[in-house]
């Protein structure tokens, strides 16, 4: 459940970084919010693979 909470605030946050990111190319940020969407869709990526591996091992064991 926890990871599904992840998940979803991480979507949001990308939705918000890229927001950010049209933003940032006048003020010249445009780096800075580079790095936070990557940091942002690592953590996606690590959830979606923790949620996976967990997924896999519980059909395992109980079917």
């Amino acid at each position: 459940m926890i990871n599904i909470v992840i998940l979803f605030l991480s979507v949001i946050a990308i939705v918000f970084l890229f927001q950010q990111l049209l933003k940032a190319k006048r003020s010249g940020r445009f780096i800075q919010i580079i790095r936070d969407l990557f940091v942002i869709v690592l953590a996606l990526a690590m959830t979606t693979a923790i949620f996976y591996i967990v997924f896999r091992i519980v059909i395992r064991f109980f079917i």
